[in-house]
């Protein structure tokens, strides 16, 4: 299954490929919080998600957990 996103001019973009894990140190980056609140941050994603704890986040899970576009989300991270 491929994932599609369309971009605001209707043309579609192949998703996969902007798929990435995350980690508790993104979460910083995003909160701009310490790494134990990002860790709890990080269970929430979870619960969220119906994930177990070992299951991975993925970007897709943390921008539909906070309710912002993938984009949106990727680039508060890039510094």
């Amino acid at each position: 299954m491929i994932l599609k996103e369309i971009c605001r001019f209707g043309k579609t973009t192949d998703m996969a490929s902007k798929l990435r894990l995350i980690t508790t140190h993104d979460l910083c980056l995003y909160k701009h919080v310490k790494l134990r609140a990002a860790q709890k941050e990080m269970v929430r994603i979870k619960d969220f998600h119906n994930k177990l704890k070992h299951q991975q986040v993925t970007n897709l899970d943390a921008a539909d957990y906070y309710g912002i576009p993938l984009s949106l989300f990727e680039s508060s991270l890039d510094h």
